[in-house]
């Protein structure tokens, strides 16, 4: 449930953190100490033999990094070292690493959409292909005290990066958590609804609008069929359609609070929430939201909610609204 008074409190622990300029990109933005995530990081590779590690070790700025991938296309098995592939001992130290930085519902968000992998598998879909642990643990960079580096967990409709430089958290995104299906309605998972809130609070806004300001969320009738800002084109996106945060009433605004918690901050352990917070809450007027398709839950549509600093982005990829693709960007 959101909590709004939890979500101002973490906004204002972040308004002392310092803004990068607009012109001074290359300042990273300080999330928050990462000198845990930096400890456990290297207490998992040191769990793994010589041919583990080399699985899950990149370079840093290559082209592994860059592609970032949560889509079935090319394959459900992603570059890093697999959970299904490790032994107790190297699972624990792997989700010791994601608690470093996952809070609690974050890591069941994580676990949930690992669940529907098997959701998947038991209707007859992908059984040879899916895996509830086919996601993988990838270490771009060399995890130490004067360095950048990254880590990342991904796999079909996951896909989570995290970025250190000098043991300060500077980077949250990509992030990805996507779903199919997003409403569990029989079998041994019944109802699990993993993305409720995304797919849920954004149609409640699109519907509260009265017409002049309508017409400027509802920037077109057809929703697209995926999200956009992919691998590659996270930049795309230059032009802000629908209408501006800064004109929303009171009411809406609530709104727009709980879609940047539900794909910014919940997922995140409390000190880099806010520091994730604070910086889209500090250009949240200029932001704009778009909304296209339906209103109501199990149609198809789209939106985002676009800043200067940061993209969320929502399509429904199949009729029935249950194949949900999701993104985060922020800079």
């Amino acid at each position: 449930m959101f909590d709004r008074r939890h979500f101002i409190a973490t906004a204002s622990a972040a308004a002392a953190v310092p803004l990068v300029p607009r012109v001074a990109q290359a300042a990273p933005f300080d999330l928050g100490d990462a000198t845990v995530l930096r400890n456990r990081t290297l207490a998992f590779l040191s769990q793994l033999q010589p041919e583990q590690a080399a699985a899950a070790r990149f370079p840093l700025d290559g082209d592994v990094q860059r592609n970032w991938n949560f889509f079935g296309v090319g394959g459900y098995i992603k570059p890093g070292f697999r959970l299904e592939q490790m032994n107790a001992l190297q699972k624990e130290r792997a989700w010791d690493v994601l608690a470093a930085i996952l809070s609690e519902r974050g890591l069941q968000k994580a676990r949930d959409v690992m669940t529907l992998q098997q959701v998947m598998i038991d209707v007859g879909d992908g059984a040879t292909s899916r895996g509830a642990e086919r996601f993988s643990l990838a270490i771009f960079g060399e995890p130490a005290a004067s360095n950048r580096w990254l880590i990342r967990l991904e796999g079909h409709h996951l896909s989570l990066t995290y970025t250190v430089e000098k043991d300060r958290l500077v980077g949250v995104t990509p992030s990805s958590f996507s779903v199919n299906p997003n409403r569990v309605q029989s079998g041994r998972f019944a109802g699990l609804n993993t993305l409720k809130r995304e797919d849920t609070v954004a149609r409640r806004l699109a519907s509260d609008f009265t017409l002049g300001v309508r017409r400027q969320v509802f920037f077109q009738e057809r929703p697209f069929g995926n999200i956009l800002a992919s691998a590659g084109r996270e930049a795309s996106l230059t032009k802000r359609i629908g209408a501006p945060v800064g004109s929303f009433g009171a009411a809406q605004r609530e709104l727009v609070l709980q879609i940047v918690d539900a794909y910014a901050a919940e997922h995140l352990a409390a000190p880099f929430a806010a520091g994730v917070t604070g910086r889209i809450l500090s250009g949240l007027d200029s932001a704009h939201f778009a909304f296209a398709g339906s209103t109501t839950v199990g149609e198809p549509a789209y939106y985002r909610l676009q800043g200067e600093r940061f993209l969320i982005e929502f399509a429904s990829v199949d009729a029935a609204a249950q194949h949900l693709h999701t993104v985060f960007h922020l800079t």
